[in-house]
């Protein structure tokens, strides 16, 4: 199990890597540029999990859990990019990988702005969409 979230976790940074506009080479966190989470990305700061959680208080039909917060954008407030399993709320319903990206401004006000789908390709053609 620990081996399938690390090669999930692996594989998302490859595929945000080619998504999102590289930071600074300086590693410094520059308005409008996205920095990759350094170190162990599973464990959250708490100021993105509240931003999560804000941002998705309302939704319903679904369930999002956090994986890993993969990076993070300073603008006029910050932007996450978290990893999540997603979970439709029916019976036997498939548990799948997604990308949330949620804004959080200056006020503290949050708001999901995306889902986007993850669909990885392993290397012999099978696909991994959760668990």
């Amino acid at each position: 199990m620990k081996k399938t979230i690390a090669l999930v976790l692996v594989l998302m940074l490859l595929t945000v890597g080619l998504a999102l506009p590289v930071g600074a080479e300086d590693k410094t966190t520059l308005e409008g540029n996205w920095v990759f989470t350094e170190g162990n990305v599973t464990e959250i700061p708490q100021e993105a999990m509240d931003a999560f959680n804000d941002a998705t208080a309302e939704l319903v039909g679904c369930v999002y859990e956090p994986v890993a917060l993969l990076a993070t954008q300073v603008v006029a407030g910050m932007n996450y990019c978290i990893l999540c399993r997603a979970t439709i709320v029916v019976p036997e319903a498939e548990t799948v990988y997604v990308l949330a990206y949620v804004y959080r401004d200056t006020a503290g006000v949050s708001t999901l702005l995306k889902v986007q789908d993850v669909n990885i390709s392993l290397f012999d053609g099978t696909e991994m969409r959760g668990e």
